[in-house]
C-alpha cells in the first residue's frame, strides 16, 4: 500500500498507483483509499478553492476499488464516494455535499459538472461529455443497487434542479437530452400489493437524441424518440414517436413530425440578427460594440473582432478581405473559401455543426451563448485552435 500524507490530517493510499500526477491540492480531513489509483495533473480534492468554501468544514471520504481522476478534476468539500470503478475524466467537477455510491462502475466524460448536493447511486453508470447536473438532482432511487440497474447517457446531458433518474431498470438517454427542473424518470412504480391488484410496474426507459422534457414525469416501460418535446407538467405513460410534440396528463401526441423543422434562409437570417443584437449587448460589459445588422451579411464588431454571418463562408471571406482583426464567420453552409486567406479567423458552420480556426475568449463566449439556444458543437479549444472531440 502506497500512502501520501498531507497537512490537516489527510492522506491518499492505494495498493497500485499508476500515477500520482503533479500540482495537485488536497484539503483538510481528506481520506482517499483505493486498490488502484490514477491521478492526472492539477487535481483538487476537498481544497478551499472558492469564496464559499468557508461555509463548509473540510472533509472528503473516498473508498473505491479504482479511482481515475483526469487532469484538472475538482472534487468539493463534504463529498462521500463509495464503489467499484469511479472515473472522472478531464476537467470534470463534483460540487460540495455530494454523495456517489456505485457498485460496479461510474464514468463521467470530459467537462462533466455535478453541482452541489447531488446524488449518484447505482450499479453501472456511463455518461458522455459535457454533463450539466444542477443542485439537488438525483440519479438512483429505489432498487438502484440491484442487478438490473444501469444508466447509459450520451453527450450534453442536462439534469435540472430536483430532477430524478430512477435506475431500477435500464435507462438509455441519447445525446443532447435535456431533463428540466423537476423532471422524473421512473423505471419502477411499486408500493401497494400486486396481489391485491394494485398498480406495480417495472420497466426500462429510453429517450432519443435531442429530446427535451422541461418538467415531466415518465413512467416505466416508455420510449421517447429523438427530437421530441414534452410539455411542462406532462405524465408520459406511453411511447412517443420520433419528432413529436406531446403534452397532457396522460400525455398525448399533439403533433407528429413536428421536429426538426428546418428554417428558411430568411428565418435563419432573422435569428442571427436577433442573436447578434443580444450577444453584442452581453459583450458590451467588457468591450465596445458596434452593430450592422440590416444587410444580408449582418455584422457585429466587438473590440477589434468582427462577427459576420453569411449563407456561404466564401462570400463572408470576400467581405472581410484585408480585415486587420479577428474575423469570426458564422456560415449557413459552404466551404472556407476566402476565409482561409485571413490571418486570424474562426469559422462556425451552423449547418455542419463544425468549428475551425482560432480560439479566443470571445469565441468561447460566443459558443457558450449559442449553446444556450440549443446550438451545440462537439469541438474544443486546444493550443489556441479548435479541434473535433476525440
Amino acid at each position: 500500500m502506497e500512502t501520501r500524507e498531507f497537512p490537516g490530517g489527510s492522506h491518499i493510499a492505494a495498493e497500485v498507483v499508476e500515477s500520482w500526477g503533479d500540482h495537485n491540492r488536497v484539503g483538510t480531513n481528506v481520506v482517499v483509499e483505493a486498490k488502484r489509483l490514477r491521478l492526472g495533473r492539477n487535481v483538487w480534492i476537498g481544497a478551499e478553492e472558492d469564496e464559499d468554501a468557508f461555509r463548509r468544514p473540510g472533509g472528503v471520504r473516498i473508498r473505491v476499488d479504482t479511482l481515475i481522476l483526469g487532469d484538472n478534476v475538482r472534487i468539493g468539500r463534504q463529498v462521500l464516494m463509495r464503489g467499484g470503478h469511479i472515473e472522472l475524466r478531464r476537467d470534470s467537477r463534483i460540487g460540495h455535499d455530494c454523495t456517489v455510491k456505485v457498485n460496479k462502475s461510474l464514468v463521467v466524460g470530459e467537462h462533466g459538472i455535478i453541482n452541489d448536493q447531488c446524488e449518484i447511486a447505482g450499479v453501472n453508470i456511463e455518461i458522455g461529455r459535457e454533463l450539466w447536473m444542477l443542485s439537488n438532482a438525483k440519479i438512483g432511487g429505489g432498487s438502484a443497487f440491484e442487478v438490473h440497474s444501469s444508466l447509459r447517457a450520451g453527450h450534453w446531458l442536462h439534469l435540472g434542479t430536483r430532477t430524478l433518474v430512477n435506475t431500477a431498470r435500464p435507462v438509455v438517454l441519447g445525446d443532447e437530452v435535456g431533463l428540466g427542473t423537476g423532471t422524473s424518470l421512473y423505471t419502477h412504480g411499486a408500493y401497494p400489493s400486486a396481489l391485491e391488484g394494485k398498480p406495480v410496474a417495472f420497466g426500462p426507459i429510453t429517450i432519443g437524441d435531442r429530446s427535451w422534457l422541461p418538467g415531466a414525469v415518465v413512467n416505466p416501460s416508455v420510449t421517447i424518440g429523438a427530437d421530441c418535446v414534452i410539455g411542462v407538467g406532462s405524465v408520459v405513460t406511453k411511447d412517443v414517436p420520433t419528432g413529436s410534440l406531446a403534452a397532457g396528463v396522460p400525455a398525448k401526441v399533439l403533433k407528429e413530425n413536428a421536429y426538426p423543422r428546418p428554417l428558411t434562409d430568411d428565418a435563419r437570417l432573422g435569428f442571427v440578427r436577433d442573436f447578434f443584437k443580444a450577444f453584442g449587448e452581453i459583450c458590451s460589459d467588457r468591450e465596445p460594440v458596434e452593430f450592422d445588422l440590416e444587410s444580408q451579411h449582418p455584422r457585429l464588431r466587438v473590440g477589434t473582432a468582427t462577427l459576420i454571418y453569411a449563407l456561404d463562408a466564401g462570400a463572408a471571406g470576400g467581405a472581410l478581405s484585408g480585415h486587420p482583426g479577428h474575423a469570426i464567420v458564422l456560415a449557413g453552409g459552404g466551404t472556407l473559401g476566402g476565409v482561409k486567406a485571413l490571418p486570424v479567423w474562426t469559422l462556425i458552420d451552423l449547418a455542419g455543426k463544425c468549428v475551425s480556426g482560432t480560439a479566443s475568449p470571445l469565441t468561447e463566449r460566443l459558443l457558450n451563448q449559442l449553446r444556450r439556444y440549443g446550438i451545440r458543437f462537439n469541438f474544443e479549444a486546444a493550443d489556441g485552435r479548435y479541434r473535433a472531440w476525440a
